[in-house]
């Protein structure tokens, strides 16, 4: 046997005890050659250096230059991670769990220790000025070729709203401009027959030739996320075909904090982000409402019959188009969904989450087909003394009989993947003596109405409740007073009898979120013990001090189906409690177990 040379062996002891000097410990090793050399042969043997490194991953992003998103990285070595830009998004920033780590949508740091970063992103929403452009604003394009207006702004949406509604007297100077029918020519050509003459079947059908211009329906295309920001929005009225064939395409997008007062317009009072829409073939699809608020003006209770509220539509009037086209008129909701928003309040009639009101009442040319199709309506409040409708309040039609999924005389209702539900329904029913306060999923008349489950409805159904997890409080509060907005809240509040010694309104019910910062500061009020505050449905008050004298109720019953007011606890006060007539209702303290005695008394 051979032996190996003693400078072969000196040479291999000298590299391994170079390499065992040179080792530190980490959670990656540096693969090192070392080459061996025998007597004879080479010996090649790979040895594992440690070194220390940092997992770095990015969530919604990558590595600064690179096409991924995970890399290693030594110790005491930086590292970049950028951010993926994304349309209709607003970077908010790096986050290391709930910290944020960098506002930059690049971010350079060097690790100490493994880790995850995730790029953060809000929604961007175009906020509203609050006013209406007199002149044409950015955001706001025409295509006459293509018959679209595309809205990228709120301001350019607050434009085209102000352009195309109808004037206080009905009128619109923009009607023939838009519209698909001409309904000035048509008035000119009937009016130029002879005045003691009716015109004949083939008059009629020539002046409605005439005026229709069937390559002229307009399109709006809304491109951005809108914020209304809680100004006041006038609702967009028309009585003059300028919406004819129209068709307002959402492109996914959202309208959040629409705030709505119910106006008198064109003979009616109607709330919505459209008010009056009358005689038109009609299409809204893809767009979602959130955070909407619609209201009556309480400055004008004159015309309290005539409201009809709603966040999408207030008023759907067929009126003339039936007789002059011969057919009803199609009005199609698709993909619209309306979430966290409160509709009406307690001076509120006719109360819809998609329209308001359908046609005049019993008016015998009333035709008209609904198609609600892929339609989420969940998590709102809607409040008011009666007639309660998910898709639609009122329908004002001849009776029930009229409203079928299928074939009705006057109105046809057509379902589709449509969902009502987790809704809260308040009914503020204010000492009347009669009329509808239950809800229907459909619309306030489809509680007494026979509808099949399958086929087109795909909406749920249990007696007088219908849709799914929906939540009736029948308050029926006398002359409390139900306040949805600040401005309500602080004149329940403020508001005093003829001496000015005692409050003039003891119980106030607060529906809906109200924030009290801006009013806090010129409330002539404190809290007091004349005065019970009710929290319905889960509302709250920021920005005032409510005091003591507080109760709550959520819509949750006890086994004999009273309404459960607790304090902020969660503890039970006691029931909300009907009178058997419907009439009126009140507080009934808890009784103690000890006594059998009430522990209050009723108001």
């Amino acid at each position: 046997m051979r032996r190996k040379s003693f400078g072969a062996i000196s040479l291999a002891v000298l590299l391994a005890a170079s390499m065992t000097a040179c080792a530190s410990t980490g959670d990656a090793s540096e693969r090192v050659i070392e080459k061996i050399v025998e007597v004879e042969k080479e010996v090649i043997k790979e040895v594992s250096v440690p070194r220390d490194y940092f997992d770095v991953t990015a969530i919604n992003g990558l590595i600064k230059d690179q096409d991924y998103n995970h890399e290693k990285v030594e110790k005491e070595q930086s590292v970049t991670v950028v951010a993926e830009v994304r349309e209709g998004k607003s970077f908010l920033g790096w986050y290391d769990g709930d910290e944020l780590v960098s506002a930059g949508a690049s971010y350079t740091f060097t690790p100490t220790e493994n880790t995850v970063l995730t790029a953060v992103y809000e929604t961007y929403f175009s906020k509203w000025s609050g006013d209406y452009p007199a002149d044409k604003p950015e955001g706001f394009v025409e295509n006459v070729e293509e018959k679209t207006w595309h809205i990228t702004t709120a301001d350019g949406l607050a434009y085209w709203a102000a352009m195309i509604t109808a004037n206080e007297n009905g009128t619109d100077p923009n009607a023939s401009r838009y519209s698909a029918f001409n309904y000035a020519n048509y008035a000119r050509i009937i009016s130029g027959i002879e005045a003691d003459h009716t015109p004949t079947d083939e008059e009629q059908k020539s002046a409605v030739a005439q005026s229709r211009v069937d390559d002229n329906a307009w399109t709006l295309s809304l491109e951005a996320n809108i914020d209304l920001g809680g100004y006041e929005w006038t609702p967009i009225n028309d009585c003059q075909w300028a919406l004819q064939g129209f068709t307002f395409n959402g492109n996914g997008n959202i309208i959040k904090n629409l705030h709505v007062k119910a106006i008198k317009s064109i003979g009616q009072q109607a709330a919505g982000f459209f008010g009056l829409i009358c005689n038109e073939d009609f299409t809204i699809k893809d767009v979602t409402f959130t955070d909407a608020t619609i209201v009556s003006d309480v400055s004008n209770d004159a015309d309290k019959r005539m409201q009809n509220f709603a966040v999408v539509v207030g008023f759907i009037n067929q009126n003339l188009h039936y007789s002059i086209y011969g057919t009803p008129e199609t009005v199609v909701f698709d993909n619209v969904n309306v979430y966290n928003s409160t509709v009406g309040d307690n001076n509120a009639y006719k109360v819809g989450f998609l329209v308001g009101r359908s046609g005049e009442y019993a008016t015998a040319t009333d035709y008209v087909q609904y198609y609600f199709l892929n339609c989420d309506v969940s998590g709102n409040t809607m409040v008011g003394q009666r007639i309660f409708g998910g898709l639609i309040g009122y329908a004002a039609h001849a009776g029930d009989s009229d409203i079928s999924v299928s074939g009705g005389d006057q109105l046809t209702v057509n379902t589709y993947n449509t969902r009502v539900t987790d809704n809260t329904i308040v009914t503020s029913y204010q000492n009347k003596t009669n009329g509808v306060y239950n809800f229907g999923s459909i619309c306030s008349g489809d509680a007494a109405s026979e509808f099949p489950t399958g086929g087109w409805g795909s909406i749920k159904y249990t007696e007088n409740l219908k849709g799914v997890n929906n939540t009736l409080i029948d308050l029926h509060c006398g002359n409390a007073k139900v306040a949805t907005t600040a401005a309500q809240l602080r004149n329940a509040l403020e508001a005093m009898n003829e001496d000015e010694t005692h409050h003039s309104i003891t119980e106030i019910f607060v529906i809906g979120d109200i924030n009290m910062e801006d009013v806090a500061d010129v409330l002539e009020w404190e809290a007091n013990d004349e005065q019970v505050i009710y929290l319905v449905a889960g509302a709250k008050v920021e920005g005032l001090e409510l005091g003591e004298n507080v109760r709550y109720i959520n819509g949750e019953r006890n086994e004999d189906g009273k309404l459960i007011v607790t304090d902020k606890d969660g503890a039970e006060l006691g029931v909300w409690e009907v009178a058997e007539d419907g009439k009126s209702a009140a507080f009934v303290a808890k009784q103690t177990e000890e006594t059998g005695s009430e522990t209050g008394t009723e108001e």
